[in-house]
């Protein structure tokens, strides 16, 4: 409901990017997660986490590749819908960024401020080439 006063017509889809963008960010948070659960119940050293979570990502590689055939593809498609899906988060990180009431003293400003604007605007951008081009 209150995502419909903001968003309006548009509130179911920004609950569904919303949704998509946690679900790439609960994949990380999962698997690094149960590979620390994993470390600390053999009893292994904490560096060993990101061995636990590199084999568990092996099966993760397998059914990619019997569904899709070309892992690189699959990858970079990822890249750039991560591109879109991570675009409204760095919009409201920037405007939270940059405003005093809710950042204080250490608010951006500046030469800071609009090297993050741009550098999001160039992202995006690049984003939009990446579709193009494999479209074309």
């Amino acid at each position: 409901m209150g995502l419909t006063n903001i968003a309006g017509e548009y509130a179911p889809w920004l609950f569904g990017v919303g949704l998509f963008a946690a679900s790439f960010l609960a994949l990380v948070v999962i698997s690094l997660g149960s590979a620390w659960g994993v470390v600390e119940a053999i009893g292994w050293h904490r560096n060993r986490a990101f061995v636990i979570y590199f084999l568990e990502s092996i099966p993760a590689v397998i059914v990619t590749l019997m569904l899709s055939g070309n892992l690189l593809t699959s990858i970079l498609n990822l890249m750039v819908a991560f591109v879109f899906v991570l675009m409204a988060p760095a919009v409201m990180m920037g405007l939270i960024a940059s405003n005093p009431k809710i950042m204080g003293v250490h608010f951006s400003s500046g030469v800071w401020k609009v090297a993050y604007w741009l550098s999001l605007i160039l992202v995006v951008i690049l984003g939009v080439i990446s579709v193009v081009s494999s479209i074309v």
